[in-house]
């Protein structure tokens, strides 16, 4: 009896399939963009959603660079790390148009000065365009930022 409840307690776990157009999956494009936005990265400027403001590293005096190493994530704002995560990129298709999203990750380090409570994972809509990085939240009235490929 215990075999049969067994095989079919098999059978029910391989048979579940989601197969939502919505749920998080990895395509060909994803692939591509994970092998892409590769290397470090300098922030150009950060775009308010709300009000339209930019702000940049001249108005703020401070710098940022992001950093991908194979799946590794790394943050530096003003030459301190301030983060050091995983990162992958997903595919979602919501609307019959495909979106890309930067999803970092597990257990983020966090060295600043002043304590951070962060989520254990983030998500963010990310684009290339030659040589521009662009990292936007996915609502409406988010921020929007950009970054230049330094490597």
């Amino acid at each position: 009896m215990k075999n049969y409840l067994l095989l079919f307690t098999l059978l029910i776990l391989t048979s579940c399939s989601n197969n939502s157009d919505d749920a998080p999956k990895t395509s060909p494009n994803a692939i591509s963009m994970a092998k892409n936005v590769q290397g470090k990265w300098r922030w150009i400027g950060t775009k308010n959603g709300v009000d339209g403001t930019i702000s940049t590293p001249n108005s703020t005096n401070t710098t940022i660079i992001l950093e991908f190493s194979g799946s590794k994530f790394k943050k530096h704002v003003d030459e301190a790390l301030v983060m050091d995560t995983k990162f992958e990129i997903i595919s979602q298709v919501p609307n019959g148009e495909e979106i890309l999203s930067l999803v970092t990750m597990g257990h983020q380090k966090v060295t600043s000065k002043s304590a951070q409570i962060l989520p254990d994972t983030s998500n963010e809509i990310i684009k290339i365009s030659g040589n521009k990085l662009s990292l936007s939240l996915p609502c409406n009235q988010c921020n929007s930022s950009e970054y230049t490929r330094i490597q």
